[in-house]
């Protein structure tokens, strides 16, 4: 049994290709299956958003079409259950480390689309993601402290269609893109 808090560096910026970084927090309990494989869940929550723009035709005059560039954002706070498969492995002496990898059913506690009307928001409020990372552990005694990075690879929150700059038919979908990074204490129950 443990518990985990750090930084969520949100990567979903399609704009400014920025990061926006905020707070992420989360409890997890582990299950050793024997020395090298362990089974992990975690309840987590964190914070996404994803930015982009598109264009539209708004008219057409003699030098080609007129085009108006729309911003739009989706700002949503995810509740988040991953399982991983764990295999852990001895670095030195007392510090160890672990690689995961494994589904995440996520949850919308709460979401904002700033969406013109032609842009489709209208997703499930549950999802399933893709989640994995791997931890740097530190044994001392009936405790284990760790550093982690996690990234979530989630669910589409945009998607534009349309014509580009040469006719062609055209496709871009936006997704959720989150880095976290955690530092935590495990307590070992035996």
């Amino acid at each position: 049994m443990g518990a985990e808090t750090g930084i969520n560096i949100n990567q979903s910026d399609y704009v400014n290709d920025t990061q926006n970084i905020t707070m992420q927090i989360g409890i997890l309990g582990e299950y050793l299956l024997n020395k090298n494989f362990s089974i992990m869940g975690k309840l987590k929550y964190y914070e996404s958003t994803v930015k982009f723009n598109y264009s539209r035709i708004t008219g057409t005059n003699w030098l080609g079409n007129q085009y108006q560039f729309i911003d739009a954002e989706y700002n949503g706070k995810i509740l988040s259950i991953p399982l991983t498969l764990n295999y852990n492995f001895k670095i030195h002496n007392k510090l160890s480390g672990s690689l995961r990898i494994g589904p995440s059913l996520n949850y919308e506690l709460s979401s904002n689309y700033n969406y013109p009307t032609e842009v489709n928001k209208d997703y499930s409020t549950t999802f399933i993601g893709l989640n994995g990372g791997f931890n740097l552990n530190y044994d001392i005694g009936k405790s284990i402290i760790f550093f982690g990075f996690e990234p979530y690879f989630g669910a589409k929150r945009g998607s534009t269609s349309g014509t580009d700059f040469n006719a062609v038919m055209q496709t871009q979908n936006y997704k959720m893109e989150n880095i976290l990074l955690n530092i935590g204490i495990k307590y070992k129950l035996k």
